[in-house]
């Protein structure tokens, strides 16, 4: 089957272009191809068939005081909930421990990356980033347009604030982190991968000489954060209006145990 995103694999990445001016930058080894985000250490394979469809899941053993907010099965439960033609040749979901670097220069929720390779595994990927408890977020009190509206999503999502004379600060919880990386973050990557699908994918199979890329490229990111948050409200409204979000955390410890997933790596650290 035809993949345009096999015709380069650094779309989207600083080798085309995108951050080559930043001083700060997370860096390459000259002698390996890998991007950043492909660099896993220790990792857990688990595979999961879900609406008659095999996904694997790369589960990134954390740091101390980090925790994956989102359990497999979490995330397991979202997918069924999804419409299957939305996620078309998607199988691999990771859940990734950021270097500190990362964490500093560029963190972020997660990520939707149109092909990866990791070791055997390879193809589109949702990424989920783990989360340190000693990070502190803060959020300036003179916030505006885009910054703001994800000042409100994050109330919304149920963290807890505090505020100093400056800065609004978030006190990070299990809750608050899971409900916006599972019911926002994951649906609002399916919504960038669905845009992908329409306007690069599909088309690309009846025109293997067309450049859509080329198409896709010139659309302003903001456009293409517009569609991915539009695409993410309408389907969280959907299944919140039908009762299937939210959900309860599942942690199955019996089940994790089985797959050889570390419980603690779910828990949040005591304090």
């Amino acid at each position: 089957m035809f993949n345009p995103t096999k015709r380069n694999r650094n779309i989207g990445t600083s080798k085309q272009g995108y951050g080559q001016n930043n001083r700060n930058v997370i860096s390459d080894s000259w002698n390996d191809l890998r991007i950043f985000w492909e660099k896993l250490e220790e990792y857990t394979v688990v595979k999961r068939i879900i609406n008659s469809k095999e996904y694997t899941f790369l589960v990134e053993k954390t740091r101390k005081d980090s925790v994956h907010p989102c359990t497999v099965d979490d995330v397991a439960k979202i997918i069924e909930l999804l419409n299957p033609y939305d996620l078309e040749n998607l199988h691999l979901i990771v859940f990734r421990q950021p270097k500190r670097r990362e964490e500093t220069l560029k963190p972020v929720w997660g990520r939707l990356n149109y092909f990866v390779e990791i070791d055997k595994h390879e193809g589109a990927a949702i990424m989920l980033e783990s989360f340190d408890f000693n990070r502190t977020i803060k959020w300036s009190k003179s916030l505006k347009n885009e910054d703001r509206k994800e000042f409100e999503r994050l109330l919304q999502d149920g963290h807890e604030m505090t505020e100093s004379k400056r800065d609004f600060i978030i006190n990070p919880t299990i809750r608050g982190l899971r409900n916006t990386m599972l019911y926002r973050t994951f649906i609002h990557e399916v919504g960038h991968y669905v845009e992908y699908l329409k306007k690069i994918e599909r088309p690309s199979r009846k025109n293997t000489d067309y450049d859509f890329w080329a198409d896709y490229d010139k659309i302003p990111s903001r456009e293409k954060e517009n569609f991915a948050h539009s695409y993410a409200k309408k389907v969280t409204d959907e299944l919140t209006e039908n009762g299937q979000i939210p959900f309860d955390r599942i942690l199955d410890k019996k089940s994790m145990d089985s797959e050889k997933l570390d419980v603690s790596d779910f828990l949040a650290p005591e304090k």
